[in-house]
C-alpha cells in the first residue's frame, strides 16, 4: 500500500505475498532467525514528499522507516502510469554481488 496525501505526505507499506507468520505470540520464545526473516519480509516507511512531473520524479524525505538507515534521507523514485497504474522504479542499486539492479513496483488504485 502506497499512500499520497494533498498535505504533501506519504506512506508505504511493503509485505511479502509469502511472508511466514512468527512460530508464537510470545515473542521471547521466537528463534532470532524468524524475526529476521520477517523483517526482511517487510518494510515501512513515511514522510513529506516532492513531486517533479517534467522528470517524472518523486522524492520521498523519509520520517520514520522500519529500515532505521533510510530516516532522514531521501528515497528517489521515478515513476509513469501505464494502464492506469502506477509504476515506481528505484534508480540502479549496487547489491551485494556488485552487479545492479532497478527495483520496479506497480501499484494499483484501491
Amino acid at each position: 500500500m502506497i499512500i499520497y496525501a494533498e498535505n504533501g505526505y506519504m506512506l508505504a507499506q511493503l509485505m511479502s505475498a509469502d511472508r511466514d507468520r512468527l512460530s508464537g505470540r510470545n515473542l521471547d520464545d521466537v528463534p532470532l532467525e524468524e524475526f529476521k526473516t520477517a523483517y526482511l519480509g517487510y518494510t515501512s516507511y513515511f514522510g513529506s514528499f516532492t513531486l517533479n512531473a517534467a522528470g517524472k520524479t518523486v522524492t520521498h524525505h523519509v520520517e520514520g522507516s522500519l529500515a532505521a538507515g533510510w530516516v532522514g534521507g531521501d528515497q528517489l523514485r521515478y515513476f509513469e502510469f501505464v494502464d492506469g497504474d502506477m509504476v515506481l522504479k528505484t534508480p540502479p542499486i549496487r547489491v551485494a554481488e556488485g552487479s545492479k539492479v532497478v527495483n520496479t513496483l506497480i501499484w494499483s488504485r484501491a
